[in-house]
């Protein structure tokens, strides 16, 4: 490839590089949020079994529940129970704030999750 117009051409690495980093970095904060929500999802999901069967078992109301164990440090945390048209099936939906572990100029990133299980009599 050499020839009379190649050989006077130069340049730099640094902004393959730097664009290279920019991209790695956006990916990296991506998957770090991502992976967050993923497993604050989870967790909610596991609190929200956790009531339907305390419900089912004890014959008791969402409220009996969170006096008893609290919110589990969950922001905004709201629970709602429905006794499904089978008259033995009680589903609970367990909604909560997630805010996002990395930091933005911008504004605070956060969002409701929410999560359901369902438990049944007998």
């Amino acid at each position: 490839m050499r020839g009379p117009g190649f050989a006077a051409e130069r340049g730099s690495m640094a902004p393959l590089g730097i664009g290279l980093f920019a991209i790695s970095l956006s990916f990296l904060l991506t998957t770090v949020s991502a992976g967050s929500m993923f497993i604050f999802q989870k967790r909610l999901t596991n609190y929200a079994e956790m009531v339907a069967i305390f419900v089912v078992d004890k014959d008791a109301s969402v409220s009996d529940f969170q006096r008893r164990a609290g919110d589990q440090e969950f922001e905004q945390l709201s629970l709602s129970e429905q006794l499904l048209e089978d008259g033995k099936t009680v589903r609970v939906t367990a909604c909560a704030t997630w805010t996002s572990p990395v930091l933005s100029t911008v504004e605070v990133l956060s969002t409701t999750v929410c999560s359901k299980a369902a438990a049944r009599f007998g």
